[in-house]
């Protein structure tokens, strides 16, 4: 039987339980818990957090002090569940046979005073398990045991010094995690998962019908054997369970990726919104979590096209998307989103923060600036469903709702006054498909421009300037006027070739950029085609890569450079930023991905500068989250 509990429950923005809520407990940040640049499995820390049992990516286990700096490495194999006893003299863990896939509980005595091994490593249970946990006194550990049949497991304790192994809960069709002595050793809480679907593949029994079940539950037992009184009927993990003093308990709830505090009885006392990309590695102290990241960060970097070098604009665990610089290039903006709490992030061009604009409901795409550098036009929500667009002051973080929408897509451009934004939204489908194009003032007074047939090909419609939208149908691209003027001027033929949707502008607003795919590609976008906006000054810049689709999958630089976001193709093994030169065609690589894509690009105004997010490996980092404040009537 094998668990995830080890790794800990990850956990995604986590929404209200439903009523009034307790303010959530702050995380704080503990600095020099982990060695810099060393990928962490799992970690446990002593009582005092001095020392820090780790497993490193081979999962051996290793010994960190805090206090010097120093690491030691303790014990090799596969190794699994850390766990230290109250007193720091000794470490339990999870040891797997690399010949025969066994699993047992191992025990390590430590030295009090310096944490490293007093002793050689010991198993110390008979039978197979995982999930080990020290008594209060440290002379016990109760573990998991796994079925022979492989079907669940059954609770057992082993006194630590050796000896027979009791059962106190008999055999559950299901796996177990979370086991937790009561604060006095005369009990055991533990969670019963809900079982997985039996694949006969896979060498499993089928269960019968009164013991399929879709959710687990959380149980308390007397350590002198009886039955198990059921303190949590129905969770989704039990992980990580009772806190060390037997106030709290701790799990995930079932209808989602919700975090659930109850006191010892199991009355729900409030929940936890947790941010994106976290773990929970168990508890410190009477009733404080420990969490930890992955080390991957998000990162917005400005690349600069002068000197080559590259800086550090704003460092996040979440995803960082639509990144948009100001027309003045003094300010950058992008989006963040934990849950469905979004925000606004605005920083200088050097990094400093500026402002965090908090968004009334779930972004839904736009991040546009006014071109005084003063405003940026969002939506929320989904366009199919039924979105709003929004307008935020920057300075002040104020947020004013201009319109309501529903279409199936939506985008969205400031008009040149800075008092009005330009809404295209495309509706319909087949042969009735068609863009409406509104004009929308700050004070929420709407007025259509101009409606586009599209007709059932592959289009786009996208405005480009208060007067003008480009339509993409197919194999052809035109430029209609806006404000009651009908006219269609032809900038590209049809052809035997397709453009894909968002259309890349220059500065100047003369020159236009489309990706390009053929039958001789399959179908694939490997070609430029750059054009004056009246359709002169054609160039066809055939590529080795495959670009990115997206807005940002291409930007212009300048009158004769472009920007352009790729996915690896038959000539280049990983993603990359090119810079791709109009008049002689010279492709230049700027900038590699060698790990996670995130396909986010944008230049600065004057083109001298290249905005991505990146995604780096920085360095675990280790926070706890004290919640004594939440115990049933505020009891410190």
């Amino acid at each position: 039987m094998r668990r995830l509990v080890g790794a800990g429950l990850c956990l995604a923005g986590l929404p209200a339980l439903g009523g009034a809520q307790a303010a959530a407990p702050e995380q704080v940040r503990l600095s020099g818990v982990l060695p810099p640049g060393v990928r962490v499995t799992q970690f446990a820390l002593t009582a005092d957090a001095r020392r820090v049992y780790y497993g490193d990516s081979t999962r051996a286990i290793w010994l960190y002090d805090r206090s010097d700096k120093s690491s030691v490495r303790l014990a090799g194999g596969e190794n699994s569940d850390l766990v230290v006893a109250p007193s720091g003299n000794a470490l339990a863990y999870v040891k797997r046979d690399a010949s025969s896939a066994d699993q047992h509980i191992w025990i390590l005595p430590l030295d009090g005073r310096t944490g490293v091994a007093s002793g050689a490593e010991r198993r110390a249970s008979a039978r197979q398990g995982d999930a080990p946990a020290f008594s209060p006194d440290g002379r016990w550990i109760a573990f998991a045991h796994d079925d022979a049949g492989g079907v669940g497991q059954s609770v057992v304790v082993v006194a630590v010094g050796g000896g027979g192994e009791r059962t106190v809960v008999p055999l559950q069709r299901s796996s177990m995690s979370a086991i937790r002595w009561a604060p006095d050793g005369r009990s055991i809480y533990y969670s019963v998962n809900g079982p997985p679907p039996c694949d006969p593949e896979w060498s499993c029994l089928e269960l019968k019908p009164a013991f399929k079940q879709t959710a687990g539950s959380l149980r308390r037992v007397a350590l002198n054997g009886g039955e198990s009184a059921v303190v949590v009927p129905k969770l989704g993990n039990g992980w990580p369970g009772l806190s060390n003093d037997g106030t709290l308990l701790v799990y995930g709830d079932t209808s989602s990726a919700r975090l659930v505090v109850a006191d010892g009885s199991g009355k729900r006392l409030s929940n936890l919104p947790m941010p994106a990309r976290q773990t929970i590695e168990g508890w410190l102290g009477p009733s404080t979590l420990v969490f930890s990241d992955r080390g991957d960060s998000r990162r917005l970097r400005a690349h600069s096209l002068s000197d080559g070098s590259s800086r550090v604009l704003i460092d996040s665990l979440e995803s960082l998307v639509e990144i948009s610089p100001s027309p003045d290039g003094q300010l950058v903006s992008a989006v963040r989103c934990v849950g469905q709490a979004c925000e606004v992030r605005v920083v200088g061009a050097g990094g400093a923060p500026v402002n965090t604009i908090k968004l009334p409901e779930r972004y839904g795409g736009g991040n546009v600036w006014s071109p005084d550098s003063r405003s940026i036009a969002f939506m929320c929500g989904s366009p199919a469903a039924g979105a709003n667009v929004y307008a935020a002051d920057v300075a002040s973080g104020a947020v004013t709702r201009l319109l309501s929408i529903r279409a199936l897509a939506v985008s969205l451009l400031w008009d040149a006054d800075a008092r009005s934004v330009l809404v295209s939204a495309t509706r319909g489908t087949g042969a009735a498909r068609r863009a409406m194009i509104q004009r929308v003032t700050l004070d929420g007074q709407a007025r259509t421009l101009r409606e586009l047939v599209l007709g059932p090909t592959p289009i786009a419609a996208q405005v480009i300037d208060g007067s003008h939208a480009l339509v993409i149908r197919g194999s052809s691209v035109t430029l209609a006027t806006l404000d009651g003027d009908s006219t269609e001027n032809v900038v590209l033929p049809p052809s035997n070739d397709r453009y894909a949707g968002y259309v890349a502008v220059s500065p100047d607003g003369q020159r236009l950029a489309f990706r390009r795919s053929n039958e001789q590609n399959e179908g694939q976008v490997k070609a430029i085609e750059v054009v004056n906006r009246d359709g002169g000054g054609r160039v066809t810049i055939d590529l080795p890569f495959v670009v990115y689709p997206g807005a940002s999958g291409l930007r212009f630089l300048g009158k004769d450079q472009l920007a352009v976001l790729a996915g690896a193709g038959d000539d280049e093994p990983v993603p990359a930023i090119y810079v791709v030169n109009v008049a002689t065609k010279a492709i230049q690589t700027l900038v590699r991905f060698p790990q996670l894509f995130v396909g986010e690009m944008n230049v600065s105004p004057d083109g001298g500068t290249v905005y991505y997010v990146s995604n780096e490996f920085t360095g675990q980092r280790v926070f706890t989250m004290d919640l004594s404040p939440l115990r049933a009537g505020g009891r410190p």
